[in-house]
């Protein structure tokens, strides 16, 4: 039976991960550092572990890929944790696990961002020019992205866009219209609404990390759906699944950073045969309707 490390496994893509191996038929390792119970099956089995600390070591597996998610997310909850506090943390975190890569000779599958990009007005692909100065969590996944590249490790880069897909585990603006909607309440929107966002269901971000475990493949690929949405569109869908008679109201005395959310994700498509199965509006309704 093959076997898998996946960090952060409590988290919002880590759990889904856990999932989609576990359904592959591998033994599924997660770390957490959390107190979430674990997945019950007979092929997982999870520990509780501080990467920014420790790394991890059981000598009786011997693993075929890792899957690293784990980060620490900047919290408007944490605002002790500014961004210096976030870079230097995930540094922590992932110096450990490529560690551990190291030491064991194993692939490792890295989930970054796709929201590294220079703001332009093309399509990014993956030799885009990356932001010259991005802070705290950005700044850290832009110096692990350098680090796999530079060293000998045997690595594939995700570049995810926004992950959603279990609404409860989201920290986001769906599920802010989500809350709202549930209790019918109105829905504000900056100026017309008009600012996009690209959106990846989790089960599309699983699928492409275990191609990435079993395929001969090495380098960076956007893992990003093939357009985006404006937040008038998405929260027109989650209206419409959650039958919600919330009303939208549109503030135009407020301005919106205008970001370019445009990606070509063709790369995975032609070296792995990856593509997402999910638009937002048949995601939401997988994410949705429970």
């Amino acid at each position: 039976m093959m076997n898998v490390l996946v960090t952060g496994a409590s988290g919002l893509i880590g759990r889904a991960v856990c999932h989609y191996f576990i359904k592959q038929n591998w033994f599924v390792t997660g770390l957490k550092n959390k107190t979430e119970s674990g997945i019950n099956h007979q092929n997982y089995r999870q520990f509780s572990v501080d990467l920014t600390e420790n790394t991890y070591s059981n000598s009786s597996t011997i693993f075929d890929a890792i899957i690293h998610c784990a980060a620490i997310l900047p919290s408007k909850n944490e605002s002790v944790i500014d961004e210096h506090q976030v870079a230097n943390l995930n540094k922590k975190i992932d110096k450990n696990v490529f560690l551990l890569s190291i030491k064991n000779r194993v692939k490792i599958i890295y989930l970054s961002t796709a929201y590294l990009y220079k703001n332009q007005k093309n399509i990014f692909n993956e030799n885009s020019a990356l932001n010259d100065n991005p802070k705290g969590y950005y700044q850290s996944k832009k110096n692990s992205e350098e680090y796999l590249v530079n060293n000998a490790l045997d690595f594939v880069i995700l570049r995810v866009s926004s992950p959603y897909g279990n609404i409860s585990a989201q920290s986001n603006v769906m599920k802010l219209f989500y809350d709202r909607m549930q209790n019918n309440l109105p829905i504000t929107f900056i100026n017309n609404g008009e600012r996009k966002q690209n959106f990846i269901h989790l089960d599309d971000i699983a699928k492409a990390c275990f191609l990435a475990s079993v395929k001969s493949m090495k380098g960076i690929y956007n893992l990003t759906y093939k357009e985006s949405y404006t937040m008038l569109q998405l929260a027109s869908f989650m209206k419409a699944i959650c039958r919600s008679n919330s009303k939208f109201i549109f503030d135009s005395n407020r301005s919106d950073e205008t970001l370019n959310v445009n990606f070509d994700n063709s790369k995975l498509k032609l070296e792995f045969g990856w593509e997402p199965e999910y638009d937002l509006q048949s995601g939401l309704i997988k994410t949705l309707i429970v």
